[in-house]
């Protein structure tokens, strides 16, 4: 399979998309800046192997991680794990990482994590690290018709990041003296500096 087939696929379901070309890119994060788009905006598509004998389509937000165990309660499998890189070249004929999120032109079972209906937009690889399909999330759900519930998880990366974030560094308490206090002790303590000063004749007090 390649590039020209999913386009023709596209072409036939008359669906509006827009054919973007970019510098050769690998994850999410940089197909977002080649592209000027948000990463959520990234289609991230695993293939995932069920109980050892068939296989589904996932597809998550750039940004998120896919839970396993919440997909696998989900579809009732006793085993998920990862395809792996030859069993997902035999099944799609794509290389890991550019496989398109479109589950019937590939006739896998599609599940949509929720937060996918969230985005105005959806961009995905066509068979190819240079070549990408933007369009619109509403017209690819139309399109695929998938089983969407909530699986995605922020990755741990990013949780301890925004956990830094939230570590404010707490300032040592000052006790605060009132102003009359001020005045109190300042004068208090210029009385005893006189009282000693008046008792030694030789000590000169120059007032100001």
């Amino acid at each position: 399979m390649n590039s020209k087939e999913i386009i023709n696929y596209l072409a036939k379901k008359k669906i509006p998309y827009d054919f973007i070309e970019h510098k050769e890119v690998y994850t999410a994060k940089d197909l977002a800046k080649a592209t000027k788009s948000f990463e959520k905006e990234i289609a991230k598509v695993l293939i995932l192997k069920v109980n050892n004998k068939k296989f589904i389509m996932v597809v998550l937000p750039g940004s998120l991680a896919a839970k396993l165990k919440k997909i696998k309660k989900f579809i009732g499998g006793k085993e998920i794990s990862m395809a792996t890189e030859s069993e997902m070249r035999k099944l799609t004929g794509f290389k890991p990482g550019s496989a398109p999120a479109l589950g019937k032109f590939l006739k896998l079972k599609l599940i949509v994590d929720k937060s996918e209906e969230k985005n105005k937009n959806i961009i995905f690889s066509v068979g190819d690290y240079t070549k990408s399909i933007k369009m619109k999330i509403s017209d690819w759900l139309k399109l695929e018709n998938p089983d969407i519930f909530d699986f995605s998880v922020v990755p741990s990366i990013r949780n301890k990041k925004s956990k830094k974030k939230q570590k404010v560094t707490k300032k040592p308490a000052i006790k605060k003296i009132n102003n009359k206090n001020k005045k109190t002790i300042k004068s208090g303590i210029i009385k005893k500096k006189t009282k000693k000063l008046a008792k030694n004749p030789k000590v000169k007090i120059k007032k100001r």
